[in-house]
């Protein structure tokens, strides 16, 4: 009797321990995260997470690629209004890049890509966002892709020695 309710406990404390580990998701969830194959067809945007500047700059970073990259160049599917915070979540989730963002009153900001955060590497230094190499002036969950757009997440150490065209 005592043998078979420690059994019990040991498969009950299993599958709770299962349970809390298991990141289950709705179909919806699931297909609103995982990127759709881009095809001749599609729509689609490049994305590119780069982290060189940590390197250029002369610090060292585990997290990041010999060239610097957290992400490489990489195509993605446009969906109907998405947004450039829209690509890079779905593609952090689908490649299991660690994002760490806020979103008040609509302003997204991103705090930290993979590990790398704001004020990791100065005072100064910061996630911002470029799309066809360009600035935009607004907020990166604001701002709508356009097919064949190239969005780039790029770390930089100090950014007030950037200089970007703004669009």
């Amino acid at each position: 009797m005592k043998k078979d309710l420690i059994i019990l406990l040991i498969i009950c404390a299993a599958v709770t321990l299962i349970a809390v580990n298991t990141d289950i998701k709705t179909p919806e969830e699931y297909y609103a995260a995982h990127p759709d194959a881009v095809t001749e067809d599609s729509e689609y945007i490049t994305l590119t997470i780069d982290g060189g500047d940590i390197l250029q700059s002369g610090y060292v970073c585990e997290n990041l690629s010999d060239d610097g990259f957290v992400l490489p160049e990489t195509e993605f599917v446009l969906r109907e209004n998405d947004t450039a915070f829209d690509v890079l979540a779905r593609a952090a989730n689908f490649e299991e890049i660690s994002l760490d963002y806020s979103d008040s009153f609509g302003m997204v900001y991103v705090k930290g890509i993979d590990g790398i955060y704001e004020f990791d590497y100065g005072e100064t230094s910061g996630w911002r966002y470029l799309v066809n190499g360009k600035a935009p002036n607004v907020n990166c969950g604001d701002f709508k892709l356009k097919n064949g757009d190239s969005v780039v997440f790029r770390y930089t150490c100090d950014y007030t020695a950037e200089v970007y065209g703004n669009e």
